[in-house]
């Protein structure tokens, strides 16, 4: 019994270590990356790297940079997803444009839909990602806290 508590103890002490430098390069700026990798996951990989990105929001050309500030070798293929991104990216503005038309037509124009302004919304969601990475890290020191005295107590009673 007591092997199975600490084998899951450990694991799940493991995987909030890594929840938590996730969550620091989540909150990191983009200049500051390479470091904070190369300090806080010396040993992570390209994917590892990439899926932190993704989390940031990043571009992929951004991304692309970042990674080559490395050392990672950025190939072919992550050279023309870049590529595709690009598109769709040129895309998205034009329906940002749109939605902007939308809104700047008379008022009985039938293009005046009235939908919520898309820059207004990435404004809100950039202003609380920074919010969201700080409660979640909160969260997580609690739930660390909160572990290690449930271990204490668990311990002091065998």
């Amino acid at each position: 019994k007591n092997a199975t508590l600490s084998m899951y103890i450990k694991t799940v002490s493991q995987e909030f270590a890594r929840i938590e430098i996730i969550l620091k390069l989540v909150g990191t700026p983009t200049e500051l990356l390479p470091d904070m990798f190369k300090s806080n996951w010396p040993n992570a990989s390209l994917d590892d790297a990439q899926s932190v990105m993704d989390l940031k929001g990043m571009k992929k050309l951004e991304q692309q940079l970042v990674l080559e500030k490395m050392g990672f070798k950025v190939s072919a293929s992550t050279a023309a997803v870049s590529a595709v991104g690009d598109n769709v990216r040129q895309f998205s503005e034009k329906v940002k444009q749109g939605f902007e038309a939308a809104q700047q037509a008379p008022a009985t124009s039938p293009m005046n839909m009235k939908p919520a302004s898309v820059n207004e919304n990435l404004r809100q969601f950039n202003e609380n990602t920074a919010a969201v990475a700080a409660k979640v890290n909160s969260d997580l020191t609690s739930m660390r806290l909160k572990m290690e005295k449930f271990t204490q107590s668990f311990g002091s009673k065998t």
